[in-house]
């Protein structure tokens, strides 16, 4: 019995790991909640800034030697720099932390709702 257990043990060590998965969204100030499976030589990674009060974020795979590298992405004609920060832990790019609350955006809406009223 204590063989068997042994076995299986070392089975569990044998068998390939499962992929990293991520949560993917393109450079945009909505809510990420598609998903992606990385490839092996890749992490997940987030990136995310403010500029002129808008707050925008992507999020998916890349390649490990892009870690910790600064991009330019281009969202309604502003330019945004941003750091791409990566972790190795599924679903570890959550942008939770990222998104704009919906709380903070009522003002602005109800603000933009009365000037057209």
């Amino acid at each position: 019995m204590k063989l068997l257990l042994l076995a299986a043990s070392l089975a569990l060590l044998v068998v390939p790991g499962m992929a990293l998965r991520c949560f993917k969204c393109a450079v945009s100030t909505s809510i990420c909640v598609s998903r992606v499976t990385c490839d092996e030589n890749e992490l997940c990674y987030s990136r995310n800034r403010t500029a002129l009060g808008v707050t925008v974020y992507s999020s998916g795979c890349t390649e490990k030697t892009k870690c910790g590298q600064e991009v330019t992405d281009t969202v309604a004609g502003i330019s945004y720099t941003m750091m791409t920060n990566c972790c190795d832990v599924d679903y570890c790019n959550s942008a939770a932390g990222l998104q704009l609350s919906l709380l903070s955006l009522a003002p602005a809406l109800i603000a933009w709702v009365t000037r057209i009223l």
